[in-house]
């Protein structure tokens, strides 16, 4: 079961230190897990690879903490939908910064936007 609670935080000792408090805050989003992430260090865009338990819940996390905070400096990609009993179960997908924020000051300052905007929403509660 994909449960931010039991998040085992001994595998951020493994995550790159410039991401680790986002890497850990995405983790922390009910039915949301992270599996894989890398900086970029100037060469590459940062991209953080995940789990959703269901298309529902990535629909709900992109509303939440990208499109309705307007960060255009990053994408989602969608890799694999698991589809079970003809219901989208599982949504394997990842997190992309701009091609154009691949600097080291420009993607340290979109993190810092995202870890900000993960704070703010946290605890914000659907109706």
């Amino acid at each position: 079961m994909i449960d931010g609670k039991n998040f085992n935080r001994d595998i951020l000792k493994e995550v790159d230190y410039e991401i680790v408090e986002l890497v850990d805050l995405i983790n922390q989003v009910d039915g949301i897990e992270t599996t894989n992430s890398c900086f970029g260090h100037n060469e590459a865009p940062l991209q953080i690879y995940c789990i959703a338990k269901d298309i529902a819940t990535l629909n709900k996390f992109i509303y939440r903490f990208f499109y309705r905070n307007d960060l255009i400096s990053f994408k989602i990609l969608i890799s694999d939908i698991t589809i079970d009993d003809k219901n989208w179960d599982k949504v394997e997908f990842v997190i992309e910064s701009d091609i154009r924020y691949i600097s080291f000051p420009c993607t340290q300052l979109i993190v810092g936007d995202l870890v900000h905007t993960f704070k703010e929403h946290m605890t914000y509660k659907e109706s």
